[in-house]
């Protein structure tokens, strides 16, 4: 029988949390799935609640390795998946209730695509899920042969599915905070067809202890500056037209947001060489204009005067003042 889902989820130090993740899959009204958890060196007990929840479930299949990181726990899944859709899932994360039957629905109302995406809907650690009914927008194929859009780049990547005939090969690189960054640029550069549907696909769990909600350390700061390079270099190679606001959005992330993470959220002691390695990068920026005139203002200054009081002048504080309100 063909598998209709491969769920991918690595897991390291989720004790807490993995049950109730598997749980989710597992009350699922659609049966054709099966679920890739990777023990990536756990030093709790989440290596052996997988394999009980295994021993119950031969759709659930779990790999032991030692810690080698989230992009290569991801890796080693995608080795062994035999599903028709990937479908990534972090351990501490929930599915929607009936999310995989109504993506089944919706895939056999239109034409062939290579990529689903859905909402996202989040929660509380500590609280559970108020689950509601969604004010369910009726699904659409977008053609992105040719025009790369911002929606599919502005959201969390576990809200897409990948069709694994036509990305399964494609490897998660690096361990920073957005690894997942050019692995879904290689995918959009790739696509040409993506189904949008109007439910929620993906569930999140808001904690503390989390990646994106731990401190920042260095080589985080330095890998998201990369991630954002890594994407503008694939998605240009692509051939495909920007949409004018994701290029914003993709020079913000480098000009603005890069600068405002090393004064906000990295230690102080790290900062000066997180200071030199964003100046080092900005002789790259100018390949992938256009830019506003303020924005090659900026990038003139900054490239010529390497002090960091230059980008938080003309980077952070305006950005922080627009958000504010203050700013036009």
């Amino acid at each position: 029988m063909n598998i209709r889902f491969s769920m991918i989820i690595p897991c390291y130090n989720v004790e807490k949390y993995i049950e109730e993740c598997l749980d989710s899959i597992l009350s699922q009204e659609e049966q054709s799935w099966e679920a890739i958890c990777v023990d990536d060196g756990s030093t709790d007990e989440s290596g052996a609640i997988l394999d009980k929840y295994a021993s119950r479930d031969s759709r659930i299949r779990v790999i032991h390795q030692e810690n080698k990181g989230l992009s290569e726990a991801r890796n080693a899944a995608l080795k062994v998946a035999n599903g028709e859709w990937l479908y990534y899932l972090d351990s501490d994360d929930l599915l929607p209730p009936t999310v995989l039957s109504k993506i089944s629905s919706s895939l056999k109302l239109g034409e062939e695509v290579d990529m689903v995406w859905g909402k996202l809907t989040s929660f509380d650690d500590g609280l559970k899920p108020k689950w509601r009914e969604e004010e369910q927008a009726p699904e659409s194929v977008v053609d992105v042969a040719n025009t790369l859009f911002l929606r599919h780049f502005a959201t969390y990547f576990q809200t897409f599915l990948f069709r694994r005939a036509v990305f399964g090969e494609i490897p998660f690189v690096g361990d920073s905070w957005c690894e997942e960054r050019p692995y879904v640029a290689k995918c959009m550069a790739r696509a040409r067809k993506i189904m949008e549907v109007g439910y929620y696909t993906y569930c999140f769990r808001r904690r503390d202890g989390s990646i994106t909600h731990s401190k920042m350390r260095l080589e985080h700061c330095n890998g998201y500056l990369n991630a954002t390079i890594d994407m503008f270099r694939i998605l240009t190679s692509s051939g495909k037209r920007f949409e004018p606001a994701l290029r914003r959005m993709l020079l913000t992330d480098w000009m603005e947001w890069t600068p405002q993470h090393i004064v906000t959220l990295l230690p102080r002691g790290y900062r000066k060489e997180a200071w030199n390695y964003w100046f080092a990068s900005l002789g790259e920026v100018k390949k992938y204009g256009p830019m506003t005139i303020w924005r090659r203002f900026t990038l003139f200054l900054c490239s010529n005067i390497k002090f960091r009081c230059v980008p938080i002048l003309l980077c952070v504080i305006p950005d922080w003042l627009k958000r504010c309100g203050l700013h036009r």
